[in-house]
């Protein structure tokens, strides 16, 4: 019973979020502002049942559009927007949290999502665009904490969704220095769902994935991000670099000391985002 109610809770907070969705889509549509729709509504269209796959907030891109995109929820929706973070800004409507991107990484840390943003948005009206920007998406939060559950499932029908050139993100993880992370989520797809996804470069780390692949299961399966905020998620912050050594060198190409400074000038940029979750 607690399992049945738990579905129908998610199936009514999914319609909401898809009625806000709608509406949105329909004003930016109507204004003529371009608009995709990035991360979990994305993600849950590939599941069996979309309602019963669960998102935080909603994330719009717009790029260039961005301004003028935020001028018009602000005339319109008379929402007030937040505007704390290094690649988006945020508000709430209808009791739904939606991020507004004019970029699709943050552009400081690490610096190599300059490039990898170059590169994705150069497949962005493919199928390979889903799975190529989950794994950067996954990589940072691998090398900010860690993955769940959800996070193995995702990248598991991304890679696997119909049109997606499995080739072209091999590259773009070469590129962006993710082979290793790629190899590990390679091995981990393998173990969880049978079969081998798809060839790695010649340099991918066969043995790191599988050492990486045994931790990331391991953790996955009692994952909890902190949530809290104010000196306790600074002294967090501080226990997981000093911990994450081994991730940043599997989805990172930067060396620790180079990390260490883009995340200083990314935190100064946004300072609130020292001490709270933005």
């Amino acid at each position: 019973m607690p399992w049945l109610a738990e579905c129908e809770r998610a199936k009514e907070r999914h319609r909401q979020q898809a009625d806000v969705l709608h509406e949105l889509t329909l004003l930016f549509d109507k204004a003529g502002i371009g608009c995709r729709v990035l991360k979990g509504e994305r993600l849950a269209r590939l599941y069996p049942n979309a309602e019963l796959r669960e998102y935080s907030d909603i994330d719009l891109y717009f790029g260039s559009e961005h301004k003028r995109a935020d001028n018009l929820v602000r005339e319109r929706l008379h929402a007030d927007i937040s505007d704390d973070g290094t690649h988006h800004t945020k508000f709430d409507y209808r009791g739904v949290t939606v991020e507004s991107h004019y970029r699709l990484l943050n552009p400081y840390y690490p610096r190599s999502n300059r490039r990898c943003e170059e590169q994705l948005l150069a497949m962005s009206d493919t199928p390979t665009f889903e799975a190529a920007y989950l794994l950067r998406h996954l990589a940072v939060h691998f090398a900010a904490q860690g993955l769940a559950l959800r996070d193995l499932a995702d990248w598991h029908l991304a890679i696997h969704a119909e049109g997606a050139d499995t080739d072209a993100v091999a590259q773009l993880a070469e590129a962006s220095g993710m082979t290793g992370f790629l190899a590990t989520m390679q091995t981990v797809d393998g173990r969880i769902f049978g079969g081998q996804s798809y060839s790695l470069p010649a340099s991918a780390d066969g043995t790191t994935a599988e050492a990486a692949a045994d931790r990331i299961m391991r953790e996955a399966l009692s994952f909890r991000g902190h949530e809290g905020d104010g000196l306790g998620r600074l002294a967090w912050k501080l226990r997981r670099w000093h911990k994450g050594h081994w991730r940043r060198r599997l989805a990172y190409s930067e060396t620790d000391a180079a990390l260490a400074l883009q995340s200083l000038a990314a935190h100064l940029r946004a300072p609130r985002s020292i001490i709270r979750k933005l």
